[in-house]
C-alpha cells in the first residue's frame, strides 16, 4: 500500500549455530537432512535464506527434533547439544562469544537479512521510533530515517 513507508534500518547476519563438538559437512547441502534441527515459529524464511545464500538452494529435507517459540530457547538447546539451528547472529552472540555454540559459515560467506522500519507514509517520525532505529545502528541511520521523504 502507498500509505506505508518501508526503510531498511539494519542488516542482520543469519548464521547456522552448532554445538562446538559437532562437525558439519561444508560441501553437500543434502547432508544437512541427516542433522537434528531445533526449529522455531516462522523459521522457514530464515532457514531458506541461509541455505540459498550458502548453497543456492535448500536440502531435500530437514528433521525438526525440537520446536520453540523463543530464540533464546533454541540457542540454549543447541548449546546443550540437542541439535543445530539457523538464527539471527545477534540472538546467539553471547553464546558464540562464550564458546558454547559455534557460528558455522561453510563457505566463509555472510548471509544478511534486511530489517525494516514500517511507518505511515508522510507521518511525523515519533521519538520512540527514532530511539528504536538508534538502537539498531546508531545516530547515522536514525538521522537518515528521520529525514527520509517516504
Amino acid at each position: 500500500t502507498n500509505r506505508l513507508a518501508f526503510e531498511e534500518i539494519y542488516r542482520e547476519e543469519i548464521v547456522l549455530v552448532r554445538p562446538p563438538e559437532l562437525d558439519l559437512p561444508a560441501g553437500d547441502r543434502d547432508a544437512f537432512g541427516d542433522l537434528p534441527f531445533v526449529t522455531y515459529d516462522e523459521c522457514e524464511y530464515v532457514f531458506g535464506k541461509w541455505f540459498d545464500s550458502q548453497y543456492g538452494g535448500q536440502p531435500g529435507s530437514l528433521a525438526s527434533v525440537h520446536h520453540f517459540e523463543e530464540l533464546e530457547e533454541v540457542v540454549a538447546m543447541v548449546a546443550s547439544g540437542w541439535g543445530v539451528s539457523i538464527v539471527p547472529e545477534d540472538c546467539a552472540r553471547a553464546r558464540i562469544e562464550a564458546g558454547t555454540v559455534v557460528a558455522f559459515r561453510p563457505h566463509g560467506r555472510q548471509c544478511r537479512n534486511p530489517v525494516y522500519a514500517v511507518v505511515r507514509a508522510g507521518d511525523y517520525r515519533r521519538g520512540a521510533v527514532e530511539r528504536v532505529v538508534t538502537l539498531f545502528d546508531g545516530p547515522s541511520v536514525a538521522g537518515r530515517f528521520s529525514q527520509s521523504s517516504g
